[in-house]
């Protein structure tokens, strides 16, 4: 278990939370959405390393299905599900089962939509547009210490997720549409 924690922790990166005040939650409401498309650029820092490892690509959002797909520096898909993660390294070939039964699709994806519940993080307002998450599951934790939600822009925000090794990954994420084409629709589906 712990060895696919990484995994997706190497491919992801995550969040933190507990609402303090009504004012706390309905701002940290508005990092959220619930459809759309969008780019990102992501910065993986590892202690070991003196630079930080690039990559960007593309994201799908309907509901709490979420493909996130690595363009460069090599292509991945990774496609989150209620109850299941899956990945694949080729558009040709299947996605094949990561994970099932675990809650941790359901916080990865929540961070990366920002559609936090209270009820799973600890919730820390840092500035009026970022919060600090800590995760409360025990498996979640293992993959992240916690997690920094930000609003950048209109259509943007930052997440910042810290693992518990001291490694860091920046993710800078912009929605470009509020509405998905048949297309984007059919790549949340698996084939």
């Amino acid at each position: 278990m712990r060895s696919l924690c990484l995994l997706l922790l190497l491919t992801l990166v995550g969040v933190t939370a507990t609402a303090q005040t009504q004012d706390d939650e309905l701002s940290l409401s508005e990092l959220g959405f619930s459809q759309g498309v969008g780019e990102f650029t992501q910065h993986k820092y590892f202690k070991f390393l003196s630079k930080p490892i690039v990559s960007n690509g593309a994201f799908v959002v309907a509901g709490q299905d979420l493909l996130w797909q690595t363009s460069r520096p090599v292509f991945s898909q990774i496609l989150l599900k209620e109850d299941a993660i899956y990945r694949r390294l080729n558009q040709e070939q299947p996605f094949e089962l990561l994970v099932k039964g675990s809650q941790i699709n359901q916080l990865l994806s929540a961070v990366l939509t920002g559609n936090i519940k209270a009820k799973d993080w600890t919730i820390t307002t840092n500035t009026p547009l970022c919060f600090e998450l800590v995760p409360l599951q025990a498996q979640m934790s293992q993959l992240f210490s916690h997690v920094n939600l930000c609003k950048t822009g209109d259509a943007s925000r930052q997440v910042t997720l810290f693992d518990p090794q001291d490694n860091k990954t920046i993710i800078m994420m912009t929605l470009t549409s509020n509405q998905l084409t048949p297309a984007e629709r059919s790549s949340l589906e698996l084939r």
